[in-house]
């Protein structure tokens, strides 16, 4: 293996790790040695962080942006991959799906803000999906909510700087106002649920005669039940 392959495949390898610390000294690497035979493998390894906070999402984007600048077809490759990613995590259940879309939605939606990211219907779409009614479970909701406090700003009418066009900014805000509906209704259909397990519950007990089986099925189901309306109320806190 020659030298400047051995160079490339080291700094492959430092662009799976990207962190605030490592940030500078990578961009001083990109600026000398020349990725353009490997941007399928550059996309590859950025998408392969395992990006865990605010900073790190900064760190990483500040790569991205810096690569656009020395390759013209890194955006085109950055956008097919992600959405590759996101479309893939699309396909889990609703427990995993909160850890891996959450994230790379936000990013994805970054990337938008800074130029990287143009396909701003392949975010409503999917966001426009999770809000639907019969899917708009907890865990969808979760990230809804999350997207919504972080970004809500970029789709307020009277800013002039944000580079959201006003026609994706009321697309946008409808569909805010709709998961707030949508998940009024949830909780509504969450309350009748309890008081029907609590009228269950209680014939159960009255029945039985006797009040010490806290561990009892009915006794279980309201439990839960609680704190799943809960887990809701919470979540509407957030938005």
């Amino acid at each position: 293996m020659d030298s400047s392959l051995k160079k490339s495949a080291a700094l492959l390898k430092r662009l799976r790790s990207i962190t605030p610390d490592t940030l500078q000294a990578i961009i001083n690497e990109l600026s000398k040695i020349r990725l353009s035979k490997y941007i399928e493998e550059v996309v590859a390894a950025l998408l392969d962080n395992k990006i865990r906070t605010s900073v790190e999402i900064f760190a990483w984007l500040e790569i991205c942006t810096h690569l656009n600048g020395l390759y013209d077809e890194f955006q085109d490759s950055l956008s097919r991959s992600l959405i590759e990613k996101v479309n893939t995590f699309l396909q889990y259940q609703d427990t995993e799906l909160e850890a891996n879309v959450k994230l790379w939605l936000r990013i994805t939606f970054e990337l938008h803000l800074v130029g990287l990211f143009t396909n701003i219907s392949f975010l409503f779409d999917i966001m426009n999906n999770f809000v639907e009614f019969d899917k708009l479970s907890p865990q969808r909701l979760l990230i809804l909510s999350f997207w919504i406090k972080i970004f809500r700003i970029e789709f307020d009418m009277e800013n002039k700087q944000s580079p959201v066009t006003a026609d994706w900014k009321i697309k946008f805000n409808e569909l805010f106002i709709s998961t707030f509906k949508n998940g009024c209704r949830i909780l509504v259909k969450s309350h009748n649920h309890l008081r029907n397990i609590e009228k269950k519950s209680k014939l159960y007990y009255e029945n039985r005669g006797d009040l010490s089986e806290l561990k009892s099925l009915p006794g279980r189901m309201r439990r839960n039940s609680l704190m799943g309306f809960n887990r809701h109320c919470n979540l509407y806190l957030t938005i």
